[in-house]
C-alpha cells in the first residue's frame, strides 16, 4: 500500500462496486431493480447493484445540505490541499482506473489513458480554484456609503454525466463544485455507474472530505434523474447528453419549486473523417466544406 502525505493509506484496488455512496454510507439502493454493469465488448458480468430509489435521493440531498454548510466553512488552503490529495490518489491508481475505463466504457487504451490525464488534471486545476473566488468592490452614487458583491457556494450542485467520457465529463463537473464550498449529488450514466461515478466517489472519499458532501445514484431516469432536477435542495443543474433530453430537464427546472441554474452541454456536430494521403492532398485544392 501507499500512503499519502499525512499518513493516509492507499488501498491497493478499490473492492467490488456493488454498494453506492449514498448521504454518507456505502449501501445497496432502496429499488428492488438490479442493474448489471457489463463489459460492452465481450458481454461479461463485472457487477451487478441494487438501484436508488427516491428516499435514497432525498436521504442524499438531505445530509448534503448539513455536509455542504461545515465544508463552506473550511479555509481555501484546506479545501485545496485535499483536491490535491485526489490527484495524488489518481497518480497511484492509474493502471485501475485505467483498466475501469477500458473494460466498463469501452475505452480504447490510448483514451483511456488521455482521460486519466484530462481527470486528474481537473483535479489539480480544482485544487487552484479555491483561489480565484473573489469579490468586487461596486461604484455607489450614495456618499459615504460602499457597495461590496461577495462570492459564496450556491450549496447543493446535481450533475446528469454521460457515457462517453464518464471520469472526465463527471470531474469537469464535481471537481470545481466541490473544490469552492458546495456539495454534488451526482447520477452518472447506467451504461458507465462505475467510472463516471463511484470510482469517483471512492478517489473523494479517500481523499479527507466529509461524509455525505459527494453522493452517487444510480438508477433510472424516472426514479432518479426526474425527481433530481425537481428536488428543493440542488441549486444548480449540470447535465451532458442529447439535446431532447436537454430540453426536458429545462422544462421541469423551470416548475421545480426552487429557482435553478442551468449548465446544459448538448449534442454537438463535431464529425471526424479519415482520409488516405492521396485524398488529403487533393482536399487541399478545394473550397472549404462547413456543415453550417
Amino acid at each position: 500500500m501507499e500512503r499519502l502525505p499525512g499518513g493516509r493509506l492507499v488501498p491497493e484496488a478499490h473492492p467490488k462496486f456493488d454498494l453506492l455512496p449514498i448521504a454518507g454510507l456505502w449501501r445497496p439502493g432502496g429499488l428492488k431493480r438490479r442493474l448489471q454493469d457489463r463489459n460492452p465488448y465481450s458481454g461479461a458480468l463485472m457487477v451487478e447493484r441494487q438501484q436508488c430509489d427516491r428516499a435514497d435521493l432525498d436521504a442524499a440531498c438531505d445530509k448534503a445540505l448539513d455536509a455542504q454548510r461545515a465544508w463552506a466553512r473550511q479555509p481555501p488552503a484546506e479545501r485545496a490541499a485535499v483536491m490535491s490529495r485526489a490527484a495524488q490518489v489518481m497518480e497511484i491508481r492509474r493502471a485501475e482506473i485505467v483498466t475501469w475505463l477500458t473494460e466498463e466504457s469501452g475505452s480504447a487504451r490510448v483514451k483511456a489513458e488521455l482521460e486519466w490525464q484530462w481527470a486528474r488534471d481537473i483535479l489539480l486545476e480544482a485544487a487552484a480554484l479555491v483561489y480565484r473566488v473573489e469579490g468586487r468592490l461596486l461604484p455607489v452614487d450614495a456618499p459615504r456609503k460602499e457597495s461590496q458583491a461577495h462570492c459564496k457556494p450556491v450549496g447543493v450542485v446535481s450533475v446528469i454525466g454521460p457515457w462517453n467520457w464518464p471520469l472526465h465529463l463527471c470531474l469537469r463537473c464535481v471537481a470545481p463544485a466541490l473544490a469552492v464550498g458546495n456539495a454534488v449529488v451526482l447520477k452518472p450514466s447506467s451504461d458507465t455507474p462505475v467510472t463516471a461515478g463511484l470510482l469517483p466517489a471512492r478517489i473523494v472519499e479517500e481523499t479527507g472530505f466529509p461524509a455525505g458532501l459527494f453522493s452517487v445514484l444510480v438508477g433510472p431516469g424516472s426514479e432518479i434523474g426526474e425527481p433530481l432536477v425537481l428536488h428543493p435542495a440542488p441549486r444548480v443543474v449540470s447535465f451532458t447528453g442529447s439535446t431532447a433530453v436537454g430540453r426536458h430537464i429545462a422544462g421541469l427546472s423551470a416548475r421545480a419549486p426552487t429557482l435553478k441554474r442551468l449548465e446544459l452541454e448538448l449534442d454537438g456536430a463535431c464529425a471526424i473523417e479519415a482520409f488516405t494521403t492521396d485524398q488529403w492532398v487533393s482536399l487541399q485544392h478545394e473550397p472549404p466544406r462547413f456543415p453550417f
